[in-house]
């Protein structure tokens, strides 16, 4: 968790709720570089959206420029689960 990026949404983020929720979130699970990997329900739990609105709400984030997503390696963790995505939050935007 970096304490440093969430207090940076909270001071810079995004003024739509939905947005500031989902960044924050993804903050929660962040490094000190802004990057994370939580799960969409998890994101969604924590942000208190649906899996569609996580969905949609991180695009507006991405074209906005708040957020990349990056698919984390195409290979499986041995078990037949996909490895999910990378967030990386903006910095600089922030």
């Amino acid at each position: 968790m970096s304490i440093q990026i969430m207090n940076a949404v909270w001071s810079n983020g995004p003024q739509d709720l939905p947005a500031r929720m989902l960044l924050l979130a993804i903050a929660d699970n962040a490094n000190e570089r802004g990057e994370a990997f939580p799960s969409i329900a998890v994101l969604g739990q924590k942000a208190c959206l649906s899996k569609s609105s996580v969905i949609r709400t991180m695009r507006r984030l991405s074209v906005e420029g708040w957020l990349t997503v990056k698919p984390r390696a195409a290979a499986m963790d041995g078990y037949g689960r996909s490895r999910g995505n990378l967030y990386c939050i903006s910095l600089v935007k922030l």
